[in-house]
C-alpha cells in the first residue's frame, strides 16, 4: 500500500524537530537539570489537556502504573545525560553519540523482551564502533567527557525503549508519555535541592527573555509538536520507514550545529567521518530488519 505523503512529510519534519532539540540545549543558558526540568514541566502541561487519566487508571493494575512510572525515570535521566553530554562539549557531540543506541538495543531488546540474542544483530550494531574509534581517537580532549556522557544517554535511550514496547498497549501513547513524563518530573522536581546543594550559584529559572523563547521551543514545539507528528505519522507508515527515516536525527543535529553553531571550527575532518560512517552504520540495521520481517 502505497504511503501518504503527508504522514511521511509529518515524520520527517517531527525528526527535523528532535534533530533541533540539541541546538536548543546548547543556546539555553541554564544548566542540564533546571534545563530538562522546565522543559518536561511545560511539556506535561501541553500533553495534560489530551490525557486520558480517568480511563487508564481504571484498566491499568497498580503493577503497571508503577512500571509505566519507573520507565518514565528512565526518560528523564536520558534527557538529563544528554543535554549534560551536550553542555560538557557541544551539540554535535551529544547529538552523535545518541547514534550509538541501536548498538545497545541488540543486547539489551533481547532481555527486556525475553527473546534469544540475535547474532546478526549484533554483528550489525558492532559496525558503529569503527566510527566511534575513529571520533574518540580524534576528539578534543575537553569533549571527551562529553561523548562518554551522551553513550550513557544512548544506553538509557536504548532501555527505554525496549520498556516502552511492552508499554504501548495499555493505553493511548499520548496518556503514556504524560504518565511517564510526569514521573520525571517528580524524580527530577526531588532531586533539585540536592543539586542546589553543590551549585548554589547555578540558576533554576531562564535568565532573560531568549531562554524563555528557547524553552518554550524545546517543549512545546520540538517536544509535544514533534511527538504528536510521530504518532500521527506511525499510524499510516510502516515501521521501516519510521526507524530509518529516524536515523536522519544525527544528520539534522550535526548540520544544524554546523551551521547555527558554527561547531565546524571546533572539531576536524576525522569527526566528520566518523560521524558519516555510525550514521551509515546505523541506516543499515532498519533495513536488515525489514527484509527479515518481509521474509517472515
Amino acid at each position: 500500500m502505497k504511503e501518504p505523503l503527508r504522514s511521511y512529510l509529518a515524520l520527517h519534519f517531527s525528526i527535523i524537530l528532535f534533530g533541533f532539540t540539541a541546538i536548543l540545549g546548547a543556546v539555553i543558558s541554564l544548566s542540564a537539570l533546571p534545563l530538562v526540568w522546565w522543559r518536561i514541566l511545560l511539556t506535561v502541561i501541553s500533553l495534560g489537556f489530551f490525557a486520558k487519566l480517568t480511563s487508564v487508571f481504571k484498566q491499568v493494575s497498580t503493577k503497571n502504573i508503577l512500571f509505566i512510572c519507573g520507565t518514565g525515570g528512565i526518560v528523564g535521566l536520558h534527557w538529563l545525560t544528554f543535554y549534560g553530554s551536550i553542555k560538557a562539549s557541544n551539540a554535535s557531540v551529544g547529538v552523535l553519540a545518541l547514534a550509538a543506541t541501536p548498538l545497545f538495543t541488540a543486547f539489551l531488546e533481547p532481555l527486556v523482551q525475553k527473546r534469544k540474542v540475535n547474532i546478526i544483530e549484533i554483528i550489525l550494531s558492532l559496525l558503529i564502533i569503527p566510527g566511534m574509534i575513529l571520533i574518540v581517537r580524534t576528539l578534543p580532549t575537553k569533549f571527551l567527557d562529553g561523548f562518554l556522557i551522551g553513550l550513557f544517554s544512548a544506553f538509557l535511550a536504548s532501555l527505554f525503549s525496549s520498556l516502552n514496547q511492552k508499554l504501548t498497549l495499555l493505553s493511548d501513547a499520548i496518556t503514556l508519555t504524560f504518565l511517564e513524563l510526569g514521573s520525571a518530573l517528580i524524580l527530577l522536581t526531588i532531586a533539585i535541592p540536592f543539586w542546589l546543594t553543590f551549585n548554589p550559584r547555578e540558576a533554576i529559572i531562564p535568565q532573560g527573555t531568549n531562554d524563555w523563547i528557547y524553552i518554550a521551543l524545546l517543549a512545546f514545539v520540538c517536544t509535544s509538536l514533534a511527538y504528536s507528528l510521530t504518532l500521527h505519522a506511525m499510524k499510516q507508515l510502516s515501521a521501516f520507514t519510521v526507524s530509518l527515516s529516524m536515523t536522519l536525527e544525527p544528520l539534522y543535529g550535526i548540520a544544524f550545529a554546523w551551521i547555527l553553531l558554527n561547531e565546524n571550527e571546533q572539531l576536524t575532518n576525522s569527526f566528520y567521518w566518523g560521524s558519516l560512517l555510525i550514521v551509515l552504520s546505523v541506516i543499515i540495521y532498519p533495513i536488515y530488519k525489514f527484509y527479515i520481517n518481509k521474509r517472515i
